[in-house]
């Protein structure tokens, strides 16, 4: 089969590139890679914008003729196109599940779970035993889904081996001079 087209990504390590890509290594779908891509300056050419006005990626300029930006958009299309329905259900009930989960996923664990953990180490919240142990939880939970999936002997080329931080930097309370900044900054 022939690539469905010209995927393009900041990098190997963009979350919904890496996606795309198992999406496609699961369906058998193949993608051409841009014959030069740099980020935050091909995106920002004419030629770009002329085929993708936002100038985001990922972004699939199709074979067909057509262009297509969002990564659950691009993943659902190409697993569609694959016709492949253990990806996306075989019921509009499975399908809708499927969607739900996707959507689960990048507005709640994604950007929800780097604010807890972003707040937490900027002492924006008050230390607290209960919600360390709640992060710790959390991140050993989503550990355990990710390396389920990405843990596939397809799909090890795309996420590589997982590496996790050996220990969790201490808390260190804010000092007098860092709780001084952040009232002069308040106050501005």
């Amino acid at each position: 089969m022939p690539p469905i087209g010209t995927l393009y990504i900041s990098s190997n390590n963009q979350t919904p590139g890496k996606v795309i890509r198992a999406v496609g290594v699961l369906t058998g779908t193949e993608f051409t890679s841009p014959s030069h891509y740099e980020h935050f300056e091909t995106n920002k050419t004419p030629e770009f914008l002329a085929k993708f006005p936002y100038g985001k990626v990922p972004a699939l300029e199709l074979a067909s003729g057509g262009t297509i930006t969002e990564g659950i958009a691009i993943a659902r299309y190409v697993a569609l196109k694959a016709g492949n329905n253990q990806l996306l259900g075989k019921t509009p009930e499975e399908e809708a599940a499927v969607d739900q989960w996707q959507n689960f996923v990048y507005t709640e664990l994604v950007p929800r779970g780097s604010r807890w953990a972003e707040l937490y180490y900027l002492h924006e919240i008050p230390y607290s035993k209960k919600l360390e142990a709640t992060l710790k939880q959390a991140g050993r939970v989503f550990n355990a889904t990710a390396e389920t999936v990405i843990n596939q002997q397809k799909l090890k080329a795309i996420f590589g081996e997982p590496s996790y931080v050996e220990k969790i930097a201490p808390y260190t309370p804010p000092t007098k001079e860092d709780k001084k900044k952040k009232e002069e900054v308040t106050k501005a």
